[in-house]
């Protein structure tokens, strides 16, 4: 396997589609992924020979079996990290909190056990 080969893998795959949500990506690193997504998928995946030493390390990285160090690496370590928590929590990332009705104390008790306190505290204090 060549480089060409390597550019032509790319090419004829255009731009990476996420797989995760892109909330914690910043833009450098969106345009990183989006750009190099499909080979850095291919490296991970075995399609793609590594021609290189960093080609290799970023391998082991995307396999975690080391550290990553590169920012290439950093990236798509973080990337599939992503997709990892993603999967485990499936959609609880995503729900929004909501205060639950089902409280010891309605609003309508509440104000009615305020209004007597206060009428206690008001009686107590007229004598």
């Amino acid at each position: 396997m060549t480089k060409q080969d390597h550019l032509n893998y790319l090419n004829e795959r255009g731009e990476f589609t996420f797989a995760c949500n892109q909330i914690i990506f910043d833009e450098s690193e969106l345009a990183l992924i989006i750009r190099y997504g499909h080979w850095f998928e291919g490296l991970q995946n075995g399609d793609l020979v590594p021609l290189n030493e960093e080609q290799k390390r970023f391998v082991l990285v995307a396999n975690f079996k080391e550290k990553p160090i590169s920012t290439h690496e950093k990236v798509w370590f973080k990337y599939l990290k992503r997709m990892e928590i993603e999967a485990k929590s499936k959609d609880t990332l995503y729900k929004e909190p909501s205060l639950n009705d089902d409280t010891f104390y309605s609003r309508k008790m509440a104000k009615q056990m305020k209004k007597q306190v206060f009428g206690v505290i008001s009686s107590a204090h007229k004598k």
